[in-house]
């Protein structure tokens, strides 16, 4: 049997070593049902928005921190106030393991969304809520790099006002601004443990 030499067996360990780095990094996030892991991490590009102050917010000002990112707007009548409802039970249940996650909400809807309005909407759910708006031109670019979509329905016969069909997903962000995860309507656990992880990795 042919013995391999010194440089033979260390290419062989090193190619190993290439193929098992993605598996360490797929099981660094748990698996739960309703959470899809996002591999590789995808970057976000940074954006800049206005929030619920009037004030431009830059994006990459939360690095160092895990972020979770919801799309909507403060004229929806059941999903948005749903998701945001169930943000609010996650920081509520498990405020103290999460310490340091901030929650974003982007609206879909900058036409009728002014920071006063977000203001107002996110109050109904923690003051420590993050809400980003804009012209929907630059949302719809923004939108397009986590992936998400969003379009403005034509109004009824009659109607004064719009519907905005948009993503439900909610976006896990890791300190280094990558989408790690998607929340797909998850348990609060599940949102809680992946949560957990991303910020466990930023100390």
């Amino acid at each position: 049997m042919q013995r391999l030499n010194g440089t033979a067996v260390s290419l062989i360990l090193m190619a190993l070593v290439g193929l098992a780095a993605p598996a360490v990094t797929a099981a660094s996030l748990p698996a739960f049902d309703r959470v899809r892991i996002v591999k590789p991490p995808k970057p976000i590009e940074d954006f800049t928005l206005t929030d619920q102050t009037g004030q431009p917010f830059q994006f990459s000002s939360l690095r160092g921190r895990p972020v979770l990112v919801a799309f909507g707007f403060t004229n929806c009548p059941d999903v948005c106030p749903m998701i945001m409802g169930n943000l609010k039970n996650l920081m509520s249940a498990h405020g103290e393991q999460l310490d340091g996650v901030q929650v974003v909400l982007i609206s879909v809807d900058g036409e009728r969304d002014t920071p006063e309005a977000m203001r107002d909407f996110l109050a109904f759910f923690s003051p420590d809520f993050l809400g980003l708006t804009g012209d929907p031109a630059l949302v719809r670019q923004i939108a397009g790099r986590f992936p998400a979509v969003f379009f403005k329905e034509a109004p009824a016969p009659g109607a004064t006002t719009y519907n905005v069909t948009h993503t439900i997903q909610v976006f896990a962000l890791d300190a280094e601004g990558r989408v790690r995860a998607e929340f797909y309507n998850a348990s609060l656990d599940a949102m809680a443990a992946v949560s957990r992880v991303l910020l466990d990795e930023s100390r």
